[in-house]
């Protein structure tokens, strides 16, 4: 039987195949790893609590930070996918009722930022106004918008996802 190769010839032509792979040096250290790319900001936050880089206050006063005052929010922290917030609000609402006695200052910085929101408010507004779809109490409304542009932008969701999609109306 003949052999097309010497084995030292296969040994050297293997040797230059591997040459290209270890001469590939790691990335630099602010690049980030594959890992920790695409990642929403809640989940870099939870993988940094994973691993045991920071405690669950810490984590969950991150969290209030990206929704209530993301321009102080940490740079390695900063998601580059969306996400929704609400499911993060609803998480941190169990801040909101810890009398002030036994709140740490990280549990006061968070109901600081909740206490900006609408999230936990109970009274009426002083103004009411219907549309086909929707019914909307509200007070001062900023930012060059009237409680008209809102509920057109609201009428014409309810009318892509609803009508146009088919997706179910929501209660």
């Amino acid at each position: 039987m003949k052999k097309l190769f010497p084995p030292i010839f296969l040994f050297f032509l293997l040797s230059l195949l591997a040459l290209p792979a270890l001469a590939k040096s790691p990335p630099p250290p602010d690049t980030p790893l594959p890992a920790e790319t695409g990642r929403t900001t809640p989940e870099l936050i939870e993988a940094a609590f994973q691993r045991g880089e920071i405690d669950r206050i810490t984590a969950d006063l991150l969290l209030a930070t990206s929704l209530f005052d993301a321009a102080n929010l940490p740079a390695e922290f900063r998601g580059n996918r969306p996400t929704d917030g609400t499911p993060v609000l609803r998480q941190l609402r169990r801040y909101r009722d810890i009398p002030a006695i036994q709140a740490t200052t990280e549990i006061r910085k968070i109901q600081s930022l909740l206490a900006a929101t609408c999230s936990s408010s109970t009274a009426s507004l002083p103004n009411v106004i219907s549309s086909t779809h929707f019914y909307a109490e509200y007070g001062t409304i900023g930012g060059g918008l009237t409680i008209n542009d809102y509920l057109s932008n609201l009428e014409t969701t309810w009318n892509t996802e609803v009508t146009q999609f088919g997706w179910a109306a929501p209660p």
